[in-house]
């Protein structure tokens, strides 16, 4: 972050006053970014001490049997000894501080702009060379706690959906249902502070710098249609007959190349910093965690389905119709054998002796 605050020192981007001044700023927003690093190693090392907890039945009255060296769950149905809870804790629970010390540095940076405001500056364009390079340094830092906090919510929200639907994967794991939604709100809340806010920041202000959102929005056409240009130029170059021509066309393409970088530097390159997919990716956890609530019941449902004591109840519903429909043909065909049996006694009665003999 020093060598970053030197680059927008040195491209005018943030108009220090200052050498001093800029080493005020270098050491504020160290100090934001240490007191954010602890705060995101305790929550989230502490979330991890707590699931585990929540998965050993320590907060619903499990006990431990010294002899045996195991930990018995209250209905006294399940056990789990006592050395994978150590081992639980002793990997987890640093693994998570690490992570919440990345997490809190990653909001600390997404609040850069910010802590230069407060300190009174604020971004005055990225137009130069050493601007452009400015910005893609900005980028990266934005780009890398997107793409992290996209993947650890994608993964957390897979296994909710898991564990909302029952699916047979999580079988005997449905304890780590709601430590895993925690985690996953904690990931969701590090994507929202060090990467959508700081984004939509940033491109508010890019956007007032460059006259509009309209303006920024048509950054996008207008560099494809400058590079078709340069495309064009560049064969026109290749195929040019005279010295004078061939300047000509190197002098319109070098200005062409200069009006793209320029243009370049207008917004973010990266596609996973793009407004739309940050906006999309918000809606899509959304309905990962609405829309298994509404259909677990239903997924219930059919597990028990095809349960055996479910299949016993349903059995007699599905025979009902079924000893209807038999009753109603038994019932036919006793009267045709009635009718029949009637007939064949009336004939009999009827017909000669020599008849019924031979019969």
């Amino acid at each position: 972050m020093k060598e970053l605050v030197l680059q927008l020192g040195e491209s005018s981007v943030v108009p220090f006053a200052s050498d001093a001044a800029r080493a005020e700023a270098t050491v504020v927003i160290a100090s934001r970014s240490r007191k954010y690093s602890l705060i995101g190693a305790a929550v989230v090392s502490m979330s991890m001490l707590a699931s585990i907890a929540s998965y050993s039945g320590i907060l619903t009255g499990a006990r431990i049997d010294f002899d045996q060296m195991i930990l018995i769950m209250p209905g006294g149905d399940r056990w789990i000894a006592l050395f994978a809870i150590f081992m639980l804790v002793i990997v987890f629970v640093p693994v998570g501080a690490i992570a919440g010390l990345f997490l809190g540095i990653m909001i600390a940076n997404g609040r850069l702009l910010e802590t230069f405001r407060g300190l009174g500056y604020d971004l005055s364009g990225f137009s130069s060379d050493s601007g452009s390079r400015a910005l893609q340094a900005i980028e990266d830092i934005y780009a890398y706690a997107a793409m992290s906090t996209v993947i650890l919510s994608a993964i957390l929200a897979s296994w909710w959906v898991a564990f909302t639907l029952k699916m047979p994967v999580v079988d005997g794991y449905q304890e780590w249902r709601w430590p895993f939604l925690w985690l996953w709100i904690i990931a969701m809340g590090g994507f929202i502070f060090a990467a959508y806010l700081p984004v939509r920041l940033f491109r508010q202000r890019l956007a007032k710098i460059y006259g509009g959102d309209a303006a920024l929005d048509r950054v996008g056409e207008q560099l494809t249609l400058a590079r078709e240009d340069a495309n064009r130029i560049r064969v026109a170059l290749a195929n040019a007959g005279t010295s004078f021509d061939r300047q000509r066309f190197e002098r319109r393409l070098q200005d062409l190349e200069s009006f793209i970088e320029a243009l370049k530097s207008h917004r973010f390159r990266k596609p996973i910093l793009d407004s739309r997919f940050l906006n999309i990716w918000l809606v899509v956890n959304f309905l990962a965690l609405v829309v298994p609530l509404a259909f677990s019941g239903r997924a219930s449902m059919a597990i028990s389905f095809v349960a055996p004591a479910a299949i016993h109840r349903l059995v007699p519903g599905l025979a009902l119709p079924i000893d209807a429909t038999l009753f109603k043909e038994s019932k036919c065909c006793a009267l045709q054998l009635f009718r029949h049996a009637r007939e064949t006694a009336w004939r009999s009665n009827t017909a000669t002796p020599a008849i019924r003999f031979a019969s």
